[in-house]
């Protein structure tokens, strides 16, 4: 299974994992190395499939946007972030 990436660019941001505890992980989310926020997530897991022609091998992937709120959370600061991080592990 591939493993979600530690470092990854999408919609013109910069995302940098800062911490991971099993399923969870922080991203630190940022453009040009000026912070934007830091974001809490239930990583994600998908099956193998077909994707115009190309075969995708099974993975983890961040939560989508419709699940934003009860598979991810933003936040402006770090110790935020870290309590949202205890929190959730604390009920895994």
């Amino acid at each position: 299974m591939k493993t979600l990436a530690k470092t990854f660019t999408k919609n013109g941001f910069e995302f940098e994992q800062l911490d991971r505890r099993g399923g969870l992980a922080i991203y630190r989310k940022h453009k040009k190395n000026k912070c934007i926020s830091y974001e809490v997530i239930r990583i994600q897991r998908h099956d193998a499939y077909e994707l115009g022609g190309n075969q995708i091998e099974a993975g983890e992937c961040y939560p989508s946007s419709e699940s934003w709120g009860s598979k991810g959370f933003t936040f402006t600061g770090y110790k935020e972030a870290l309590a949202k991080l205890a929190e959730l592990e604390s009920k895994q």
